[in-house]
């Protein structure tokens, strides 16, 4: 791995989060986008923080991660956060609250599947 995608696996989270947190705060966008902005700001940044800690623990660059090994880290997030949101959103028994809470769950496994698979197409694409 080079420096700067060291910088930028470690650095971009954190950038992403003090953004979510401002853009949460200081009421930036419209009403409705503030907790959309915040939110996919921390989302990605979470995701991010995932793959760059499974490119670690691989000692591998993000494009190289074994597909078995992303796999796995992605299913077991994937279930760990569903479990937790469904045992949080049974003790609240907030019928709305719980489905918003699926949905992002939904957008969060989304999103962390794309960021394991982007550097892996951006690899192949580089070595052909």
């Amino acid at each position: 791995m080079t420096i700067t995608s060291v910088l930028g696996f470690t650095l971009l989270p954190f950038l992403l989060l003090l953004a979510g947190f401002f853009v949460g705060q200081l009421r930036v966008w419209s009403a409705g986008a503030d907790p959309t902005i915040a939110w996919f700001c921390s989302a990605v940044a979470i995701a991010l923080i995932v793959v760059g800690a499974t490119s670690l623990l691989c000692q591998t660059p993000p494009g190289r991660i074994p597909r078995r090994s992303s796999l796995l880290v992605w299913i077991s997030v994937v279930v760990l956060v569903g479990a937790g949101l469904f045992i949080d959103g049974w003790d609240t028994r907030a019928t709305f609250a719980f489905r918003v809470s699926i949905a992002e769950w939904l957008g969060f496994s989304a999103l962390l599947f794309v960021l394991f698979e982007v550097p892996r197409a951006a690899a192949a694409q580089a070595t052909s």
